[in-house]
């Protein structure tokens, strides 16, 4: 576990996936994606997190595996 909350930090600026450990995350937006929204999805820069919001969304998805999880900085350590 000390592993994968060591993972899910920041390596150069950029965000760890907790798990598998890749340096790809990005941020998910949520609501309804403007065009510079899309564009931006299909870059790879962000993930569309869909239009609907709970309030205990995750803010980080790897589009490696796949894996979503919340911001530790925001919502404390991850629980991956």
């Amino acid at each position: 576990m000390e592993e994968r909350a060591r993972k899910a930090g920041k390596r150069g600026g950029r965000r760890l996936c907790p798990a598998c450990g890749s340096e790809a995350a990005v941020r998910i937006v949520y609501g309804y994606p403007s065009t510079e929204g899309r564009e931006a999805a299909e870059r790879g820069e962000i993930a569309l997190g869909g239009c609907c919001v709970t309030g205990h969304d995750p803010q980080w998805r790897c589009p490696e595996c796949g894996h979503e999880w919340p911001d530790p900085e925001e919502d404390g350590p991850c629980p991956c």
